[in-house]
């Protein structure tokens, strides 16, 4: 025979564990993507492509502007979550060495 406060505290269980699991898929650090959305992570594969070429052709060519560029747009995306500041710093750093190159 089920008395009913067992069944009660049976669904008060069930309903507690699941806000509980509700509240823990929608908070960013359960996911495995963290904070990072798919612009972010989109952005940050080409920027790895194009600093990938940067760092084959500037140690290739013996051009450090190039080859250290290269390596910041490895390493970049990793620390910047926001999609806005990671399209300007990574065009920052596409650019930034034909504008020492041609300045400097």
């Amino acid at each position: 025979m089920i008395n009913v406060q067992d069944t009660s505290g049976l669904n008060g269980l069930i309903s507690q564990l699941q806000t509980t699991a509700a509240q823990s898929a929608s908070s960013p650090a359960s996911s495995l993507l963290g904070n990072f959305s798919m612009s972010t992570i989109i952005i940050g594969l080409i920027a790895g492509l194009v600093g990938s070429a940067y760092f084959i052709y500037g140690k290739r060519q013996g051009d450090y502007p190039l080859l250290f560029s290269g390596m910041a747009l490895w390493f970049v995306p990793l620390f910047i979550t926001s999609t806005l500041w990671l399209s300007i710093s990574c065009g920052a750093l596409v650019c930034a060495p034909f504008i020492m190159s041609r300045y400097f």
